[in-house]
């Protein structure tokens, strides 16, 4: 819409007069007007902007805050996010992986921030063709969300999802297969009749079935 274009050029206008002010990289107040500039535009889909926002407010935040401070975790997020976004997995790949090891330092393994940022980090790697981490990863955080997590939720879904994925580009079809299934059955008992997640669950399960 005309609406949201106009929106985008607006903000990407205060991009440009942000990354001009001379003391920007010790200057904190222009570093968080790029923050929120920085999600604004890719609220707005320009994510060209948005990643020359977050770049242009790292210096300042990375020089003047420790990197387990929510800024310098929010900035490796929010610019891995982008950078997944725009296809630059091995960049995205290289932020998620310092994000995960600052909060790895004072977080438990089973806490649910480290978990999310495990499951994020395995769909990049398993899009780099790192299987083998990327399996690793989701069968770790498989074993704790499904104690944890109604076996319909969004969360436990997609991460069955992937794992079958994973274990396909392995061969391994009959463990894909009991992800998959578990999958339908979940959506069974809880999803609407004409639910799309239901009816890409069932086609995902008969695909394989297919592919036998």
């Amino acid at each position: 819409p005309a609406a949201r274009i106009e929106l985008a050029t607006q903000v990407a206008a205060i991009v440009d007069a942000l990354v001009a002010v001379p003391d920007l990289a010790t200057n904190g107040r222009v570093a968080a007007s790029l923050v929120r500039a920085a999600r604004r535009a890719r609220a707005l889909g320009d994510l060209a902007t948005s990643e020359r926002a977050w770049r242009a407010a790292r210096p300042c935040i990375e020089s003047s805050m420790p990197d387990d401070h929510v800024a310098c975790l929010s900035l490796l997020y929010g610019l891995a996010n982008v950078l997944y976004e725009l296809g630059d997995l091995d960049g995205s790949k290289e932020l998620e992986l310092a994000h995960l090891a600052v909060i790895q330092r004072t977080l438990a393994d089973d806490d649910p921030l480290v978990l999310d940022s495990r499951f994020g980090l395995a769909t990049t790697l398993f899009l780099l063709g790192e299987l083998d981490r990327a399996r690793a990863l989701d069968d770790a955080v498989l074993e704790v969300w499904s104690t944890r997590l109604a076996p319909a939720d969004r969360k436990l879904v997609a991460i069955r999802g992937n794992l079958a994925l994973t274990c396909k580009a392995f061969g391994d079809i009959e463990r894909a297969l009991a992800l998959e299934r578990e999958i339908v059955d979940a959506l069974e008992t809880s999803a609407a009749p004409d639910s799309e997640d239901l009816a890409r669950a069932r086609h995902n399960l008969a695909t394989t079935y297919i592919g036998l």
